[in-house]
């Protein structure tokens, strides 16, 4: 904080560097920040896989698809489900990644 008061002469310096810190927040606040990832159940997993729940049930039980247990509740992460699926991208037959 300033303690001294600004005089006539100050002003247009300090109304100079307040528009460049109002310029840098703005520039922060206009920066996408990465969303939570998201923790859900079988909706969760049919959302993302666009698979049907008998489906992913069965991946559950052939450990073939990321997911936690606690009890009988089962979880899935959103961006361990969509790692997962980008595992799963085949070759092309010119040998180049789709």
């Amino acid at each position: 904080m300033q303690k001294q008061p600004i005089t006539f002469d100050q002003l247009p310096e300090y109304v100079y560097e307040l528009g460049r810190k109002v310029d840098y927040l703005t520039t922060l606040l206009s920066i996408p920040s990465a969303p939570p990832d998201e923790t859900g159940g079988i909706e969760l997993a049919r959302q993302v896989t666009r698979l049907s729940a008998a489906r992913i049930y069965t991946l559950v039980s052939q450990r073939a698809i990321p997911h936690k247990k606690r009890g009988n509740r089962l979880t899935f992460r959103r961006s361990e489900l969509l790692a997962w699926l980008d595992e799963g991208n085949r070759e092309t037959k010119g040998g180049l990644p789709a």
